[in-house]
């Protein structure tokens, strides 16, 4: 009898426990998706922004590192100048000091390339991926896929999300394993491929069937499960708050907000940008003008020259 009173209370607390599992479960499911969606969507709006805007941020650093660079010669040149007056030497920059200011200038600014470089390697692989994502969804438009379909296609996903997610892996080995599959199943729910879905859930069953224990066994894998996934979930939503406060998630939405308005923010980012750089290149061509001077003094003399020829012909 005390056996029996002994199973039952195991038993129910079994039923209690794969019930608020289940709910736990679900509950990391629609986490998961909800992030994965997220993250897809902030990956695609960097992408439009790099593909949009960030080209025109690179061709603007290009020119703020010209700028640098022009500063700097100028200053070298000047202190080169100021040092021959001292001497008493002739008052002309050679080509060899040229040559050895423009190492010094390079070595100056070789950081701010090198950071120039990568970024324009980033905006050129987002601007691949826009193309990408623009022709996919006309391949989508043209497609129509069936809502039932759609809703499948999720059921199943969230199926996966339970079984697969890497913090549900009993050992390390497993983790990296499980890794791996869900970047394949993320890929395939970001497809709509429901055959690579479905192929993962299958397997998932089988292994599930292949697996043997106690009654007691169960109760403290289930005991240990709950509390799991409890933190599991905390750590979820801790991920998707983190998300929507991400700068990137502020500026998406802020698009989204003008454009309910009918404006295309990234338009008027665009076009702002594009009167800066020509501010910035007049300010570059001021400058390299005062370097031919600094450097070429004979040259700017002879423009002067001509400049008062043609006022006395004027007269």
């Amino acid at each position: 009898g005390q056996k029996e009173i002994v199973y039952e209370d195991i038993s129910k607390e079994i039923s209690e426990l794969e019930e608020r599992i289940k709910q736990k479960e679900n509950r990391i499911a629609e986490l998961y998706t909800e992030i994965q969606d997220f993250k897809n969507q902030l990956k695609r709006f960097e992408d439009e922004y790099n593909a949009r805007v960030g080209r025109l941020y690179i061709e603007l650093d290009r020119i703020e590192l010209e700028i640098r660079r022009y500063r700097l010669r100028i200053n070298l040149a000047k202190e080169r100048l100021k040092e021959k007056r001292k001497e008493g030497k002739k008052e002309k920059i050679s080509e060899e000091e040229i040559q050895n200011d423009e190492e010094v200038v390079k070595e100056k600014t070789k950081d701010y390339e090198e950071r120039i470089n990568e970024m324009e390697e980033e905006v050129s692989e987002s601007e691949k991926q826009y193309e990408e994502y623009k022709k996919e969804e006309e391949e989508e438009r043209e497609k129509k896929i069936d809502p039932q379909k759609e809703e499948k296609i999720k059921k199943i996903f969230w199926d996966l999300v339970k079984k697969y997610h890497p913090d549900r892996a009993p050992t390390e080995e497993k983790k990296k394993e499980y890794h791996e599959i869900m970047a394949k199943i993320n890929e395939a729910y970001r497809k709509k491929d429901i055959d690579t879905l479905l192929y993962w859930a299958n397997k998932k069953e089988e292994e599930e069937k292949m697996e043997k224990e106690t009654l007691y066994e169960k109760l403290e894998r289930l005991r240990k499960k709950d509390e799991e996934l409890s933190k599991i979930i905390e750590r979820l939503e801790k991920e998707l708050n983190s998300l929507k406060r991400s700068q990137t998630a502020q500026l998406m939405k802020k698009v989204k907000e003008y454009k309910e308005k009918g404006i295309d923010y990234l338009q008027q980012l665009s076009d702002d940008l594009k009167k800066k750089i020509e501010e910035k290149r007049k300010e570059l061509n001021q400058l390299i003008e005062e370097y031919n001077r600094i450097i070429n003094p004979q040259t700017q003399e002879k423009r002067n020259k001509k400049g008062k020829n043609k006022k006395k012909k004027i007269y």
